[in-house]
């Protein structure tokens, strides 16, 4: 004989359902901004130390040409008038902050001699997280989803974040295609 089916009485209530998937990734700089001289010379006085919140125009250190390093030289044998008169002619040359940002990198030292491909600075504009995610979960991932992000270095603490860019080409490593969500 067949039994009948049984049935239970529940409240139905509503609430989220979620699906989770887990990856490793890299904090790094969204923008990061090398700063280079525009010509050679020795670096006068430097303004801003790493971890300076710094704004676009902001002045970051000053910094003679080599010619004004050649006349402020031969003018300081002259003598203190000498040496006065002509750093007030010839000004220096401002390093100049091209965005608005942190300071995460201070390359060089009061005094020292750079050409003009030498990185004096980097600037970062924010952190993210850019993570590599395997091709068979990569569909379960959309542009506007929440993230958790856990950090080594404070396992108890969950950050939130956003996906804001999953790019389109992947990338091969030991037969496996995997494309870098941020």
């Amino acid at each position: 004989t067949k039994r009948k089916p049984r049935y239970r009485q529940a409240a139905a209530a509503l609430r989220d359902l979620s699906e989770a998937v887990d990856t490793t990734g890299v904090v790094e700089p969204e923008n990061r901004v090398e700063i280079q001289p525009s010509a050679g010379g020795r670096i006068e006085e430097i303004l801003v130390e790493e971890g300076d919140k710094v704004r676009a125009g902001e002045v970051l250190a000053l910094m003679s040409s080599s010619d004004r390093v050649a006349i402020l030289d031969a003018a300081r044998a002259a003598g203190d008038d000498q040496y006065d008169k002509w750093k007030e002619t010839y000004k220096p040359i401002k390093v100049i902050s091209p965005i608005d940002g942190t300071v995460i990198l201070k390359n060089v030292v009061q005094g020292q001699t750079v050409g003009a491909s030498t990185v004096l600075f980097a600037i970062s504009d924010k952190l993210i997280v850019s993570a590599s995610l395997d091709e068979s979960d990569i569909g379960r991932v959309r542009k506007g989803q929440s993230a958790s992000i856990v950090l080594d270095s404070y396992p108890d603490k969950t950050v939130r974040g956003t996906v804001f860019k999953i790019l389109d080409e992947g990338t091969t490593k030991n037969n496996a295609v995997t494309y870098t969500v941020k």
